[in-house]
């Protein structure tokens, strides 16, 4: 309730920049967010810039009600992975908390943030399928994550945490860390190259270095 008044709120100059380069270079070419690496951080978030593509010159407000809308299902699926391995009372509180804390909320108010969220929701989602035993769905979701934005390479000491301390479903859980862990390593040395020094080490041993 606190976050509705902001519906209405304008656009900041880089949640502007951001709808620009995402109308500029689909406009271009419908796959240029898949073969350069651009993004507010000049990091290869392709997946982002398409999120931002989708609603780029709607009214403000449409923007914001789709950042709070991926808040709340990012609080709901983080719900429901809490629930698979804490009681309760436990998961309840700990989803309540998530859900308030302040980084989230300013991510949930800030459209620029939008690839936090929807990083923060591919993290969860790859986390939870891991839960269930899906380990091609938990990888490929962790891969998302990483297309979103880089920094959803915290996924996988995550998955290998959650690997570590489940006593059921043991080899289900390090098969999802395992697949995980071989898609993530060559897609994160692409996210973290500039576009200046793209074309000096990659593909190569040096870039697949640098990721990892």
């Amino acid at each position: 309730l606190p976050l509705v008044p902001l519906l209405g709120a304008p656009l900041l100059a880089d949640e502007r920049g951001l709808f620009y380069e995402a109308r500029k270079f689909v406009a271009l070419d419908p796959w240029a967010p898949f073969q350069l690496p651009i993004g507010g951080s000049g990091s290869f978030r392709p997946l982002s810039t398409y999120a931002f593509w989708l609603d780029a010159g709607s009214p403000p407000y449409i923007s914001h009600a789709i950042n709070l809308g991926l808040y709340l299902i990012l609080v709901f699926v983080a719900r429901s992975w809490m629930q698979q391995s804490f009681s309760w009372p436990a998961a309840q509180l700990g989803t309540a908390f998530f859900a308030v804390h302040g980084v989230h909320v300013a991510s949930a108010g800030w459209v620029a943030a939008r690839a936090d969220l929807l990083m923060g929701l591919a993290v969860t989602a790859s986390l939870l399928a891991q839960g269930r035993g899906r380990s091609v769905l938990s990888a490929l979701l962790a891969g998302i994550a990483v297309l979103f934005k880089e920094t959803g390479i915290a996924v996988l000491p995550m998955l290998l945490w959650s690997a570590w301390l489940s006593p059921r479903s043991v080899n289900q859980r390090w098969l999802a860390a395992l697949l995980a862990a071989l898609l993530l390593a060559p897609l994160f040395a692409l996210t973290v190259m500039r576009a200046e020094v793209a074309a000096s080490y990659w593909p190569s041993l040096d870039g697949l270095l640098a990721g990892l």
